[in-house]
């Protein structure tokens, strides 16, 4: 994300490095998953499964499951 005349833009990013032994955080301001194109909106508490694939330096690729709870837009505001 930059800013440009006090607007925040995002972009998409294919990847994400997982340097080894380093922690990757997905938090507001920084990196984090925006789902697009929902069936039905989502309530801020929610709960909704989330699959990750992880590739390694020798292209195998492994999917990790996790779990993210919904925010609200108003929620992420006021933390930028």
């Amino acid at each position: 994300m930059t800013m440009d005349n006090n607007v925040m833009k995002m972009r998409e990013v294919k990847a994400v490095a997982l340097p080894a032994g380093k922690a990757i955080q997905f938090k507001p301001g920084g990196y984090h998953v925006m789902l697009i194109d929902l069936a039905k909106p989502l309530e801020p508490g929610q709960k909704v499964p989330v699959t990750l694939t992880i590739e390694g330096k020798d292209g195998k690729r492994t999917t990790v499951e996790a779990t993210a709870e919904v925010r609200s837009v108003a929620d992420m505001q006021h933390k930028h």
